[in-house]
């Protein structure tokens, strides 16, 4: 039986200990929260082990583990935790801080695109946005955005200077 959870869970007998003396340690509030999180694993588990009796210790691990990333997770940030918040701040913190990245972006896009018409590169463009406002983005990404608001008139902006060229 042991070997099995170990197979499932990859928790060596120590590891295991010290998550049943974590979960022992939290508040009920937070006991309960872990315990739904586990109901919700066990019922993965339950397909693919055929002894519920180890499904369900697996599953209290894998939820006592997860608390417990996300717990360290939230004592970096020096703020204060909760499973729920925290397993629905770690699926949507990507979308979110890149939808930010974007407005901060956008605000400024006047600027990017007068930096553009007194012809800097996009690597010294994505140096001056770092330095001046602190945005930190890849030159690609900034010209993507700018592209996707400017497409027409940087295409128009070149046949002109290929014009005067000629």
């Amino acid at each position: 039986m042991i070997d099995e959870v170990l197979k499932i869970t990859g928790f060596s007998i120590r590891r295991r200990g010290n998550l049943f003396k974590l979960f022992s340690r939290e508040s009920l509030e937070n006991q309960l929260l872990i315990k739904h999180k586990a109901r919700q694993e066990f019922h993965c588990l339950r397909k693919v082990v055929n002894d519920k009796a180890i499904a369900a210790l697996a599953s209290d691990l894998i939820a006592i583990h997860k608390f417990s990333l996300s717990k360290t997770f939230y004592n970096r940030k020096n703020s204060s935790y909760n499973f729920d918040e925290a397993t629905r701040f770690i699926t949507e913190n990507k979308s979110t801080k890149k939808a930010e990245l974007q407005e901060r972006i956008l605000d400024v896009i006047e600027k990017i695109r007068a930096l553009r018409m007194d012809e800097y590169s996009w690597y010294q463009i994505q140096d001056k946005l770092r330095k001046e406002h602190r945005i930190s983005a890849s030159h690609t990404y900034i010209r993507n955005i700018y592209f996707k608001v400017y497409s027409h008139f940087e295409r128009t902006n070149k046949q002109i200077k290929k014009e005067n060229n000629e």
